[in-house]
C-alpha cells in the first residue's frame, strides 16, 4: 500500500513509499482509510521540529475509515462498517511517535479505540471527528463554559475554527476570535462563520472586549494560536476570576508573560492537550473513548458546519501541496484523499 512514511530524523525525509499493509492481531481492527487531515503535528513532524517520533514511522492521525477486516475477538464492529478511531494506544500514539498512522491506504488499531459512525455523518466529515474530540475534551472537560460567557479564542485554525462551533452549542453571550495581520487573513474569513466578532491582533483586542463587556472582561480566554503573545493577551483580557485554556502550543520553548497577573486576577489556568489528563496508560484509552463517544453524539446533533472548515482536498500522492497550503495558512483543514 502507499503511505506517507518520515523514513530518517532531520528536516524533510518525508516521502509517499510502498510498505505492506498492516497485519492484525485478534483484538486489532484493519481500516481501509477514506481521508485524512493534516494536522501541525505532522508539519512539525515534516520539519524535526516534534522529536518524539522513531523513524520509519507513517504519520498521520486524523482520519475515517471503512472496516476492511478484525480479528477474531473484535464484535462491535465488522467489515464495511463506517468508523474513526482514538490515536492514543497503551504502545504510543497512532502518527506520532511508534505507531504507523493513518495518511496510508490501510491503518490498524485496537478493537477499543474504534468508534462507528451514525449514519447522518458522512466519512468526510468524520474525518474532522479528532478535533471534535480535542476541542469538547478542552472546552467541555478541562474548561467549564457556561451559558452567558463571553468566550475570546486566539487563533483562526482548525482548532480555534471548532472551539467556537463546539462553544456556541452551550449559548454563550458571544465569541470573539483573533488573527495576526498578514498572515492569518484567510483563514479570519472562515472563523467569522463561526464568531460573533473577528479581529487583528493589532486592533486592541483587550480594549475591544472590555467595551463589549462593560469593563469586565471575557469569562474565557482560548489560547489556541501558539503565538508568543497570546498568552499574555489572555491574561489582560479575562475578568477577574476567569478562565484561560491554553491549548495552543508556542513556537518557541520559551514564553514571556506577567504571570503575577493570574495570582492578582485569581485566574484559572489549565492546559490542554488531545484528551490527556489521565495519568495511567490503561485509564488514559478508557477516558479517551469517553471523550470520542461524546464527540461523535456532539457531531450527530448536525451543527457542527464541517463544510466551511474543510477548505481542501487533495489526494495523498500530492501531500507536499497540502502542507504548503497549511504553512501558509491559505487553508483550515486540508484532507489527503484516496
Amino acid at each position: 500500500m502507499k503511505a506517507l512514511v518520515k523514513y530518517a530524523k532531520g528536516p524533510g525525509n518525508l516521502e509517499i513509499r510502498e510498505i505492506p499493509i498492516p497485519k492484525i492481531g485478534p483484538d486489532d481492527v484493519l481500516m481501509k482509510v477514506h481521508a485524512s487531515g493534516i494536522c501541525g503535528t505532522d508539519v512539525h513532524i515534516y520539519h524535526d521540529e516534534y522529536s518524539i517520533y522513531q523513524p520509519p514511522l507513517t504519520i498521520g492521525h486524523e482520519f475515517s475509515a471503512v472496516v476492511a477486516d478484525v480479528g477474531k475477538n473484535v464484535t462491535h464492529v465488522k467489515p464495511g462498517d463506517r468508523v474513526v478511531s482514538d490515536l492514543m494506544t497503551e504502545k504510543g500514539l497512532m502518527g506520532n511517535d511508534v505507531v504507523d498512522g493513518a495518511h496510508a491506504e490501510y491503518v490498524a488499531m485496537p478493537k477499543n479505540q474504534i468508534h462507528k459512525l451514525p449514519d447522518n455523518i458522512s466519512l468526510r466529515e468524520a474525518a474532522l471527528m479528532e478535533l471534535v474530540a480535542c476541542c469538547q475534551h478542552g472546552l467541555l472537560e478541562r474548561t467549564r463554559i457556561k451559558p452567558g460567557d463571553f468566550v475570546v479564542i486566539t487563533g483562526p485554525g482548525p482548532i480555534g475554527c471548532m472551539m467556537a462551533q463546539i462553544a456556541r452549542l452551550h449559548s454563550p453571550r458571544a465569541i470573539l476570535i483573533t488573527g495576526l495581520r498578514g498572515t492569518d487573513e484567510f483563514r479570519l474569513s472562515v472563523a467569522k462563520k463561526f464568531a460573533d466578532y473577528a479581529l487583528f491582533n493589532d486592533e486592541d483586542v483587550v480594549e475591544t472586549v472590555r467595551e463589549l463587556t462593560d469593563g469586565k472582561g471575557a469569562d474565557i480566554a482560548i489560547q489556541a494560536s501558539g503565538a508568543d503573545e497570546a498568552l499574555q493577551q489572555c491574561i489582560d483580557l479575562v475578568k477577574m476570576g476567569g478562565q484561560i485554556n491554553n491549548f495552543g502550543v508556542y513556537d518557541n520553548e520559551m514564553v514571556s508573560a506577567n504571570l503575577s497577573h493570574i495570582a492578582w486576577k485569581c485566574l484559572d489556568v489549565k492546559g490542554s492537550w488531545g484528551w490527556w489528563g489521565y495519568p495511567e496508560k490503561a485509564t488514559r484509552t478508557t477516558g479517551g473513548a469517553v471523550t470520542w463517544e461524546r464527540a461523535i453524539r456532539i457531531a450527530e446533533l448536525g451543527k457542527i458546519d464541517f463544510d466551511s472548515m474543510i477548505t481542501h482536498e487533495i489526494p495523498l500522492e500530492d501531500w507536499k501541496k497540502g502542507f504548503e497550503i497549511c504553512e501558509q495558512r491559505k487553508g483550515v483543514k486540508v484532507l489527503l484523499t484516496r
